[in-house]
């Protein structure tokens, strides 16, 4: 929600505005959406501690997250970046069935 409602110092009335959601939507939104990366954080260091996590898909993880930190720096055009985290999630998409076929 936040990557496409541009970053910097953003308010939950304008977020709530953007995304055309009444301001406590847009806070519960943002609370569901963080407490997701955080469980989403410790299931990948799960799996990775289980040496259960595939090395390609710990690649496109680290990819998304190496741009959502330049889009938090304000480096790279939003829409860019947009489009290089669609194309990840499609090329992951693909993987992710034949990862869960190997034990």
């Amino acid at each position: 929600m936040l990557l496409y409602c541009g970053g910097g110092s953003v308010t939950f009335e304008e977020l709530a505005e953007r995304t055309r959601v009444q301001r406590p939507g847009a806070w519960k939104r943002w609370r569901r959406g963080r407490d997701l990366i955080m469980r989403s954080f410790y299931t990948l260091e799960l799996a990775m501690y289980a040496g259960i996590l595939d090395p390609e898909i710990a690649d496109v993880v680290a990819q998304d997250l190496q741009d959502y930190a330049s889009l938090a720096r304000g480096e790279g055009e939003l829409e860019e970046i947009q489009a290089r985290i669609e194309e990840r999630l499609l090329r992951l998409k693909k993987i992710l069935p034949s990862a869960r076929a190997t034990p």
